[in-house]
């Protein structure tokens, strides 16, 4: 399977809550590339979903810093601080990814 099947293959056992398989392959690929933003992104899923919310925020905060204008990465980031109870600065995350995204 390509790299490339392999992404798609774990975001759909992401999408189904099958996490331990989605690992799995995410896992596999950071560990070969931990600055690739598709798999990073992938992980910061995995975590939010199994309730491994420090982990999903340190994961999201990372994205940020590789991919500074990609929209995506400064809602997970947004979302990860939200459940660590960090209200203003999700927003703040929040409202960066807005203009990101319209910019």
């Amino acid at each position: 399977m390509t790299r490339d099947e392999e992404l798609e293959l774990a975001r759909h056992l992401t999408e189904n809550h099958q996490h331990d398989e989605a690992y799995k392959i995410v896992d596999k690929w950071l560990k070969a590339n931990p600055n690739d933003v598709r798999w990073l992104t992938l992980m910061v899923y995995i975590m939010l979903d199994t309730d491994k919310i420090p982990i999903a925020y340190h994961l999201a905060k990372r994205a940020v810093e590789l991919a500074p204008k990609e929209p995506g990465c400064y809602l997970n980031l947004g979302m990860a601080a939200n459940d660590l109870w960090m209200d203003k600065e999700a927003m703040r995350y929040y409202e960066k990814g807005l203009k990101c995204a319209t910019t």
